[in-house]
């Protein structure tokens, strides 16, 4: 692997239930201390993912890489968060992404 892949690549980390509160906390991430205190066990270990001064705690799959050489944004929608209009509104993002740009444009001509 290049150094320059190296330097991109996310880093992933299993923390302690109180480790991942802690963290944002500091941060004031006032979702991911939510979805912390509400739906996972404090016996649990959270993974943290890393990319410079951004820390995630998603629930799916995330790209291996924080930099693609080609992606496409397929479509966007905004939600309130649980579903009420006095909470804050989140952003949704789906995209697909590709070693580079000919292996996206031969993948949407087909």
């Amino acid at each position: 692997m290049l150094n320059w892949q190296n330097q991109l690549r996310r880093r992933e980390k299993r923390v302690t239930w109180q480790e991942a509160r802690d963290t944002f906390e500091k941060t004031r991430r006032a979702i991911q201390m939510a979805i912390l205190d509400e739906n996972i066990e404090r016996t649990a270990t959270p993974a943290l993912y890393h990319h410079l001064e951004y820390i995630d705690m998603p629930r799916s799959t995330r790209a291996k890489y924080a930099f693609l050489s080609a992606f496409q944004i397929t479509k966007s929608c905004g939600a309130y968060w649980r579903g009420d209009s006095k909470n804050k509104m989140l952003q949704r993002i789906y995209g697909t992404a590709w070693a580079d740009k000919n292996n996206l444009l031969n993948t949407n001509t087909l």
